[in-house]
């Protein structure tokens, strides 16, 4: 009887291990979240229960790793898809009831103090546990079955809707502003209130097409890009930031579920600057994400030099042509730095010689005053000089003299 060829069962292994990965990232993500909480406040004791659930959540995520490893899939090596089925569905089974048993607990005793945040995240816990024991037994069906072997299922993916995260009011100063695109959207929940306790201010996208039309209205510092996403996929999303001028430069770190060697190397050939597999360890993002801000702030602050500089070299060519205008520099002047400090010498330098010229010029029109002046001057001397002058100045005095006689 036909079964399905060596690249259909890789390929099918690889689509599981996405999918029981997914709702193991929203376990431990919430899980840990929940532990912090308690660090700071634990008045009912839930840390003990939690740390439970997450121990078994980690648990979960090593077995998975472990039997859906791709290095495994050889054609030297052929796999038994009924192997793996059984592996999945026995040795994940343990780990899972520790998790849906205390997660049922703490959720009874949260009810009874009312306890509604923390309720809220147990039952997306629960929901989660839920959700993988129903991927393991559709797995252990699907392989078990030969028939279903001859076409191995895939299934599609559910959206989220996309949504825009305000920053809680009482955080700490934000440090970056961070688009986060996921389709699940439990995955968009833990990651951004991660973020928002770490300060930052998140903007969030379901598939890569979104994310493309938010950034032009939108300032951001980082993109959190998960791989696998419907309508456009990650890698895509990587290749139009890259083609784009405007976003080339904007660091992208992938979380993906997807970990293996080809992925990681494709998404860094793309221009991501870093790739993390789900769920992804929280102080190695947080590092991770600290890094790549500071990599943006360098690169910002020598964009906005070599603007600077931009700006100080036209101020020179103006003032070669007699247009410089003083204010023009005052902006680049209240910089701190040695470049400031050129600008204002250059701004002081600049009004001087202008404050100069305007001295001459006042000078000159002067000058020109006197010499008009002067002319004035000349000429009427040379009419006074005249015999016909002289003889009408006799004329004037006789004339005052009769009126004078006259007079008397």
């Amino acid at each position: 009887m036909p079964i399905a060829d060596l690249d259909s069962i890789h390929s099918y292994l690889s689509h599981m291990r996405h999918e029981l990965r997914t709702p193991l990232n929203a376990i431990i993500g919430y899980g840990e979240m929940l532990l912090e909480d308690c660090a700071i406040d634990d008045p009912e004791g839930f840390a003990p229960d939690l740390n439970h659930i997450l121990n078994a959540g980690n648990r979960l995520l090593g077995l998975v790793n472990q039997i859906l490893d791709p290095a495994q899939i050889t054609a030297d090596n052929q796999p038994s898809l009924q192997a793996y089925g059984q592996q999945i569905h026995y040795q994940l089974r343990d780990p899972l009831n520790v998790v849906l048993a205390y997660a049922e607990m703490l959720l009874e005793k949260g009810q009874q103090v009312q306890y509604e945040a923390f309720v809220a995240d147990l039952g997306k816990i629960d929901t989660a546990a839920q959700r993988l024991l129903y991927l393991m037994e559709q797995m252990y069906a699907t392989t078990q079955n030969p028939l279903a072997l001859e076409n191995l299922p895939t299934a599609d993916l559910a959206p989220a809707h996309a949504q825009v995260d305000e920053p809680r009011a009482a955080q700490r100063a934000l440090t970056g502003y961070i688009l986060v695109a996921d389709d699940n959207a439990q995955n968009v929940e833990i990651l951004t209130r991660r973020l928002h306790r770490d300060g930052h201010s998140t903007l969030t996208a379901v598939n890569g097409r979104e994310l493309l039309d938010l950034l032009p209205a939108h300032s951001v510092d980082l993109i959190l890009l998960d791989i696998m996403m419907p309508e456009m996929n990650g890698y895509d999303v990587l290749l139009a930031l890259r083609q784009d001028e405007r976003w080339r430069d904007l660091p992208v770190i992938c979380l993906s579920a997807l970990d293996d060697d080809a992925s990681y190397l494709r998404a860094i050939e793309l221009g991501a600057q870093d790739f993390l597999p789900k769920p992804c360890d929280p102080l190695l993002l947080q590092a991770r994400i600290g890094a790549s801000l500071e990599i943006k702030k360098r690169r910002d602050q020598e964009v906005a030099y070599r603007q600077a500089v931009d700006v100080l070299t036209a101020a020179a060519a103006a003032c070669e042509t007699g247009t410089f205008e003083p204010h023009s520099l005052t902006q680049l002047a209240g910089r701190g730095d040695e470049l400031g400090r050129l600008a204002r010498v250059f701004q002081q330098m600049a009004a001087e010689v202008q404050a100069r010229e305007a001295r001459l010029r006042q000078e000159v029109r002067e000058l020109r005053i006197e010499i008009d002046r002067q002319k004035e001057a000349t000429s009427v001397a040379q009419i006074v000089e005249t015999e016909y002058f002289q003889q009408l100045q006799r004329q004037a005095r006789e004339l005052r003299q009769s009126f004078q006689q006259t007079g008397e």
